[in-house]
Parts: structure tokens; sequence; C-alpha cells
């Protein structure tokens, strides 16, 4: 797994959350991770109804990723990240838009 220096530098402990959470906006943790890893947002996901937050997914041409969780505004969460990433689509091909 990669390191998260630019966002594990700046972790504070949220007790409510398991994961690595900084007090930033979604769109400062997207400029950072494409600056520091190429990483640009691929897909986005609301929380089920009545869960508060959503999620999204950076990529890099080279395929490592990033999840985050961003449970309120000002706060975004490093839930994961790897190498690796590949996009399935279904056997008739990528959904058209």
């Amino acid at each position: 797994m990669k390191t998260i220096v630019a966002l594990l530098l700046l972790t504070t402990s949220a007790a409510a959350y398991d994961v690595p959470c900084v007090p930033s906006t979604a769109e400062i943790a997207l400029k950072t991770f494409g600056q520091s890893y190429s990483e640009d947002l691929h897909s986005v996901a609301l929380s089920s109804v009545g869960t508060p937050g959503g999620y999204m997914l950076t990529v890099s041409p080279d395929d490592s990723w990033t999840l985050l969780f961003v449970p309120k505004p000002g706060t975004v969460c490093v839930v994961a990240a790897g190498q690796k990433w590949t996009d399935v689509y279904p056997l008739n091909g990528p959904p058209q838009r």
C-alpha cells in the first residue's frame, strides 16, 4: 500500500471513524492527490439514506488508487489505497452515458 504522506502528516484521530481523517475539503483532498500521486477523481457515491457523507475514488494513469470518505463538510478520511486498479465492465462493454 502506498504511503499517503500528505494527509497522514495532518491526521487527527476521529472517534467516530476507524480510519485516518483530516480537516480538509474534498476539493483540497482531490488537488493534493492529483499533485502528489497523479490521481484524478474517478467515481463518487453517496452513502445510503439516513447515513451522512459520501465516497470518492481517485485513480492514476499507472493504476494507483485511493478511496476517500467524506463524512461531513470539512472532513476527509482515507479508507483504503492500493495499486493495480482495474475497471470491470459488463460483457457488452462500458456503460453509455
